[in-house]
């Protein structure tokens, strides 16, 4: 298991019932190389800024205060709804096996065709930005390199 070095993203979502008062915010974290550097852990940051309508508030490492600070005031796109989801898929290089996470306030307008894939591919793209932000700054709960194999929208 990795050490609980994590950079998390705090986002703030859209709240049509008080957008002013009511801000519901949404999470995400990711193990990271313990030698990552606070302009590493930007690059991270504004890289799912890129796929995200929400917010974002600021990012974080777990165990030391290296911050990248964002806007405190509520995302206007109704569309920014913390349930509407990207699901980062990746596999551990060393072992194989499989984790994700899930990113809030999925920018739906950069889904790909038909489907609910967002492009990890094509460069320039805000998803293959956040794709190799990752590969490069994030590791496996288990500690080791990772590989991203998909970012899919959910919505539940």
């Amino acid at each position: 298991m990795a050490t609980e070095q994590k950079v998390v993203i705090l986002e703030r979502g859209y709240s049509q019932e008080n957008a002013i008062t009511k801000r519901k915010k949404t999470t995400v974290s990711f193990y990271v190389d313990p030698a990552i550097t606070p302009a590493n852990s930007t690059v991270l940051f504004n890289a799912i800024g890129g796929v995200a309508l929400g917010t974002l508030k600021e990012s974080y490492l777990t165990t030391r205060v290296d911050r990248d600070v964002g806007s405190d005031i509520p995302p206007t796109n109704q569309f920014a709804q913390r349930e509407i989801r990207w699901r980062v898929s990746y596999q551990d290089n060393t072992n194989g096996e499989i984790e994700y996470r899930e990113i809030g306030t999925a920018d739906l307008t950069l889904l790909t065709g038909n489907g609910n894939t967002l492009d990890i591919t094509t460069d320039p793209s805000p998803g293959k930005t956040l794709k190799t932000a990752i590969e490069a700054h994030c590791k496996s709960s288990n500690g080791n390199a990772i590989t991203v194999t998909g970012i899919v929208y959910l919505d539940n």
